[in-house]
């Protein structure tokens, strides 16, 4: 967990194929630069957190809204010059019934 915050599984910066920091998601947008990217993993995020990650990231409003609705499925889509990806760890937990 990233420096015990709810939601956040892992916040670092990796640069070269290499984990080179674990961040504090207050401090994402210092760690932005064209030398590597910082990975955010969530799980179950507040609105509170997301708010702040859209923040540090500038993210468009529309993939906030996004990660707010649960079950979706992945994908992959631009909010003007911003790639947005969706993931997911493959489980469902949600039983189907059969008649």
């Amino acid at each position: 967990m990233s420096h015990n915050v709810e939601g956040i599984v892992n916040c670092a910066k990796y640069s070269d194929g290499r984990r080179i920091a674990t961040i504090p998601i207050e401090d994402i947008s210092e760690h932005l630069d064209p030398s590597g990217f910082v990975w955010i993993g969530l799980h179950d995020p507040s609105a509170a957190i997301l708010k702040q990650i859209q923040e540090e990231f500038q993210l468009h409003e529309l993939a906030i809204e996004d990660a707010l609705r649960a079950h979706q499925r992945p994908k992959i889509e631009t909010y003007g010059r911003q790639p947005f990806y969706r993931c997911t760890n493959g489980t469902n937990k949600r039983s189907i019934s059969q008649d």
